[in-house]
């Protein structure tokens, strides 16, 4: 019977937290903004359907999966594949150099394609 001690968690916390800090300062920027826009874009999406009801989300894969498991569901599973996505693409920009840059371009067309238009349509 295997035991868990606080060794056998830290190994795998210090080399997560190692790799975090390997990552340059700018992509971790941006990909901790790219983030917090998956939890904004969550929170937003999350009120709009309150409001105007699942017709009114516009991404068909999500529609389509907050069928099969209801809308927060969906939504969690959806934003949390987001970060997690974002994680892996910050995790190899070293060895990528088009990603750096291109997380810049990212953030705007989520601002402007995901953020800005649940802003406006919930004013």
């Amino acid at each position: 019977m295997t035991t868990v001690s606080s060794s056998n968690i830290a190994l795998p916390v210090e080399l997560i937290w190692r790799r975090y800090h390997a990552i340059h300062p700018r992509v971790r920027f941006h990909g901790l903004v790219l983030a917090w826009l998956q939890v904004a874009d969550g929170v937003l999406t999350g009120i709009a359907l309150s409001r105007f009801g699942v017709e009114a989300e516009g991404n068909v894969l999500l529609y389509a999966l907050m069928e099969q498991v209801g809308c927060v569901n969906a939504l969690i599973i959806a934003k949390l594949l987001g970060i997690v996505l974002v994680c892996f693409i910050c995790a190899h920009a070293e060895k990528v150099r088009w990603i750096s840059p291109t997380l810049h371009l990212v953030i705007v067309f989520y601002l402007f394609g995901a953020i800005l238009p649940w802003v406006e349509a919930l004013s």
